[in-house]
């Protein structure tokens, strides 16, 4: 079972020390380069907006979502155990994220992608975020479950 609280500094270092390549090439395609950079980038989230993913109390990934203006902006960084766990993630993403949308009044929230992984969109279609828009790196999606 995935549980998730407020992360503390530990957790995120745990996660970006076994954090997952293809992670740390999506960070780069931001402008994140190298783990101390993705630390600090983490760190400069305010803590109420950091989540820890937990499973038999292992912290399996970050997530959270960040506001600019009206639109929120989602994150997602995994570490490698994410494949050993990716169905039970995926279901508490679909509850966490219609949860968080509703909870905190979020009207709009994107993602944006510079995933190489190959299953990605499809993944993000089955948490209800559908791509709007190509702006290489980036694919851009957009929360809206009903579709």
């Amino acid at each position: 079972m995935i549980t998730f609280h407020n992360s503390t500094p530990e957790e995120v270092d745990y996660v970006l020390d076994r954090l997952w390549d293809r992670g740390k090439r999506e960070a780069e395609k931001f402008g994140v380069v190298g783990d101390a950079q993705i630390r600090q980038w983490l760190k400069d989230f305010p803590p109420s907006i950091l989540y820890t993913l937990i499973c038999d109390d292992v912290p399996l990934a970050i997530t959270g979502s960040n506001q600019e203006g009206e639109t929120h902006y989602t994150y997602f960084l995994a570490t490698k155990q994410f494949k050993d766990n990716g169905l039970a993630i995926t279901r508490f993403m679909n509850r966490f994220t219609k949860d968080r949308v509703e909870t905190l009044g979020i009207k709009r929230l994107e993602l944006w992608s510079a995933s190489d992984h190959d299953a990605a969109d499809r993944w993000f279609n089955i948490l209800g975020f559908h791509f709007f828009e190509n702006d290489p790196p980036f694919r851009k999606y957009l929360y809206s479950p009903e579709k």
